[in-house]
């Protein structure tokens, strides 16, 4: 007869589990500038349709970049980012992509 040493029970495999561990990329904030020419109204759209803002968040924005002259509107991975302003409907506005400081990436908002 033949010793079974496969079976159940029999095994001492030792299974183990390797974690990776997963890196977050660099985050990049898109900002829009004013400029003289774009109405308010649209760019409350804008930013409602292309970037998933409500009415007020968008508002509030859109006010901000009226009187500071700039406002961030998020903050995404870089490829995010360059999507969302290359967008047909965004080429039209000034918008500004820059990588985020090293120790604000843990206090960034990733939408």
């Amino acid at each position: 007869m033949s010793d079974k040493t496969n079976g159940p029970g029999n095994d001492t495999s030792i299974l183990t589990k390797t974690k990776t561990k997963t890196e977050r990329p660099p985050m990049y904030k898109v900002m829009l500038l004013n400029d003289d020419y774009t109405p308010m109204e649209f760019v409350v759209h804008v930013l409602e349709r292309f970037f998933g803002l409500n009415h007020a968040q968008a508002f509030e924005i859109m006010l901000t970049v009226h009187k500071k002259g700039l406002a961030v509107v998020g903050v995404f991975s870089h490829e995010v980012a360059e999507t969302k302003v290359a967008q047909p409907g965004l080429r039209k506005l000034p918008f500004l992509v820059q990588e985020v400081a090293l120790g604000d990436q843990d206090q960034a908002i990733v939408r």
